[in-house]
């Protein structure tokens, strides 16, 4: 699960930095709600395969992510610092819950072993 994780949000990661070189704002923001999308369809499957706590804090996470990205999206607004912050802070949540599932599963090895 938590090497799934990692693989998926590092390659959303990449597309993320892929779009932002397209130059059309709203084809851009389109395909920002899209990655969002996928990185929460992605999550849910890790989630609903390996049923873990970290992976559903950081599916709800992605999911005020993709409101996030929608409701900008749908009302035209420009991002503004509230759209910054919340876009960072859940960014963060979503990466410290998969640090933190990594820990645990470091843990439960060396308590295996």
């Amino acid at each position: 699960a938590e090497r799934g994780g990692a693989a998926l949000t590092l390659a959303v990661f990449a597309a993320f930095v892929l779009a932002s070189l397209v130059q059309d704002g709203e084809l851009a923001r389109g395909v920002y709600l899209a990655l969002d999308g996928v990185l929460a369809l992605g999550l849910l499957l890790l989630a609903m395969r390996y049923v873990r706590r970290w992976l559903g804090v950081a599916l709800l996470l992605q999911g005020v992510q993709f409101s996030l990205h929608a409701y900008y999206l749908v009302a035209s607004r420009r991002y503004d610092n509230l759209y910054i912050l919340v876009n960072n802070l859940v960014s963060f949540g979503v990466v410290a819950s998969l640090l933190f599932g990594v820990v645990l599963a470091w843990r439960a090895q060396r308590a295996a072993k």
